[in-house]
């Protein structure tokens, strides 16, 4: 289940309901083919246009990038040795681990905070355009996922956060006509204070915090990204309409800023309200500016260390209708979801994310540190199912004008 801290005002952020008291959103998980509603979802905020390029690289590309066991082209498992030759481990049946929900929570054990972890000896993948990177493909998520030695060492080299990644021994050995490359599992590492000096944890021992924003924040190594994070929502759909259609929105935002939550709420409901109406009489320009602005399904390939975020307000009436379900304890929505990108090939990236879950036994004890439940994603960096932008609206947990933006672009 997923939830998040929702702003009250410009810079403030409150909590919202406990998470019992609302539906489940659908995880984020690869899917084949777009379903009716993840169409007419994407439809409302990318266009008409999007909507058929993502059916159409849907149908072409998913499958060159998915591997299943069995499959031609399916690694093999191996572990590297220091002496003699490298272990083969087809018989590993936990070579891969993920985490899933089960009975309404991802704690195995809520008073040790361990998770519910799925380990696995042959799960279908995602391999990179590149083939260099690769990760469990499914409805878990991934604990750990697999790179060359390049990739994880340029990623190192520009994580500044809390997380530096580690090559484990084992790895992935793809063949084929390109030849031969290892994919070696990563793992995260992270240092900190404790009690005795500089504390280590790594592989599944990391403890995080859940929250979404102090998860980017943790990654990254930047100051809390969920103000900025908003304002950029605000910004970026200021500046599409003004490329649209002449206005000057994106100049009275510090004045709407400045002016007092109800002046803000205001200008953002008006935001909302009309890129919606454009969304729906001009989907083509919609999409030239939204490719223009680098937004939504059009973002470039981040770099590690860069933080992504969805926001998504509606217009008066929704976020009208949001506070009464709020009020009424049945809302299912949430304002926005932050993501950090640890490792990038071409248009593939990987992230390391977390959000608040609200378990109904844990609660938010784990929100700010602590938490073990982060896990790695795999996007690509071009309209489609896979794009993070895409990814995220097909929780149906965002409402009104959804915008997906590169916080450090």
């Amino acid at each position: 289940m997923r939830a998040h801290d929702r702003p009250s005002e410009p810079g403030a952020e409150r909590p919202r309901p406990p998470l019992h008291l609302t539906a489940p959103a659908r995880p984020l998980q690869h899917r084949a083919t777009l379903h009716p509603a993840q169409a007419s979802a994407l439809q409302r905020v990318a266009g008409n246009n999007a909507v058929l390029r993502t059916i159409q690289r849907t149908a072409t590309l998913q499958r060159a990038e998915t591997v299943a066991p069995g499959d031609p082209g399916y690694p093999e498992k191996r572990q590297r040795r220091i002496l003699g030759k490298d272990q083969d481990l087809t018989g590993d049946n936990e070579f891969f681990v993920s985490q899933q929900e089960r009975d309404g929570s991802y704690f195995e054990n809520p008073a040790e905070l361990t998770p519910n972890l799925v380990r696995a000896g042959n799960v279908p993948l995602r391999i990179s355009t590149a083939r260099d990177l690769a990760i469990e493909d499914g409805v878990n998520e991934p604990k750990v996922f697999f790179a060359t030695s390049t990739r994880i060492g340029e990623a190192n080299a520009k994580l500044k956060g809390a997380v530096t990644l580690v090559k484990t021994s084992k790895y992935l050995l793809l063949t084929g006509d390109r030849g031969e490359r290892k994919l070696y599992q990563v793992e995260p590492k992270v240092q900190k204070k404790g009690r005795h000096g500089k504390e280590t944890q790594q592989g599944l021992d990391v403890r995080t915090p859940q929250r979404c924003n102090e998860m980017a924040a943790f990654v990254s190594g930047a100051f809390n990204p969920a103000t900025p994070g908003i304002e950029k929502w605000h910004i970026g759909l200021a500046r599409l309409i003004d490329r649209i259609d002449g206005s000057s929105l994106a100049a009275d935002f510090a004045t709407a800023a400045a002016a007092g939550p109800d002046a803000y709420l205001a200008y953002g409901a008006n935001l909302s309200a009309r890129f919606q109406a454009l969304v729906q009489v001009n989907p083509a320009a919609v999409d030239q500016a939204l490719e223009a602005l680098g937004m939504n399904e059009f973002m470039p390939t981040p770099n590690p260390g860069d933080i992504l975020v969805t926001v998504g307000y509606g217009d008066a009436a929704q976020e009208e209708q949001r506070r009464q379900n709020r009020a009424a304890g049945n809302d299912n929505t949430f304002e926005y979801h932050f993501g950090t990108a640890v490792a990038s090939s071409g248009g593939d990236y990987v992230t390391m994310e977390n959000y608040a879950r609200r378990d109904r036994d844990v609660g938010l004890r784990t929100g700010s540190s602590g938490d073990p439940l982060f896990f790695f994603r795999m996007y690509v960096a071009a309209p489609g199912a896979d794009s993070w932008h895409a990814r995220q609206v097909a929780t149906d947990g965002f409402i009104g004008a959804i915008v997906s933006a590169n916080l450090s672009g």
